[in-house]
């Protein structure tokens, strides 16, 4: 059985259409929404697949600790989180930040400690 495509107007009422026109507007609107739905995730998935930078600000820092800017600054005073640079503007490592954040945030002194035993 050949397709055939079928033309309607939107303008009558919804009741009025055939089982056909229904079925139709049917396929139209989810075509349309898995097209919108692809397209976010391709658009996601390229996003994803971008190389990121080693190096990050405090802003992404925060974004990937959950702690607020100054509790940062505060980490770094009291050498309780790895960074790259202590003065201003503060810089991170994101692998260091991931990994300070997997070994359940020891501080400084406990992750050279850990990394002179092998450990990491």
């Amino acid at each position: 059985m050949e397709a055939k495509e079928i033309k309607f107007s939107l303008d009558k009422p919804i009741w009025t259409l055939t089982a056909m026109e229904f079925l139709e507007l049917q396929n139209q609107g989810i075509k349309a929404a898995l097209k919108e739905i692809i397209s976010t995730e391709v658009k996601h998935a390229k996003e994803e697949a971008t190389p990121k930078s080693d190096i990050i600000n405090v802003d992404e820092a925060a974004k990937l600790t959950g702690y607020l800017p100054k509790t940062l600054y505060s980490k770094v005073c009291r050498r309780e989180i790895p960074r790259v640079s202590s003065g201003r503007p503060l810089i991170f490592s994101r692998k260091e930040i991931e990994l300070w954040l997997k070994l359940g945030k020891p501080t400084i002194a406990e992750m050279a400690l850990m990394r002179r035993d092998g450990e990491i």
